[in-house]
């Protein structure tokens, strides 16, 4: 390896290392300051129904609602359950 080629990766390790002084405090203060995000979070699965009341919506309703919930459309799963 030529003399500039190690001086330009010896630059690229020093730039990496300055970096890590950087990158490594923000990491910890994400972590710390993470414990108050989760308790604020707000609850994603409030439905009142009951599961088959649930299932039945989604056979029922919009097509992409299935698909995103079972993977499948709903005559899919239909023939599956049967």
């Amino acid at each position: 390896m030529n003399l500039e080629m190690r001086d330009h990766v010896r630059k690229r390790e020093e730039d990496d290392d300055e970096m890590m002084l950087f990158i490594l405090p923000a990491l910890h203060l994400i972590g710390t300051d993470g414990v108050a995000l989760r308790e604020c979070r707000i609850p994603r699965h409030t439905s009142s129904l009951t599961c088959e009341m649930f299932v039945k919506e989604l056979l029922e309703g919009h097509v992409k609602n299935c698909q995103i919930a079972f993977r499948m459309e709903p005559h899919i799963f239909k023939s599956l359950a049967n």
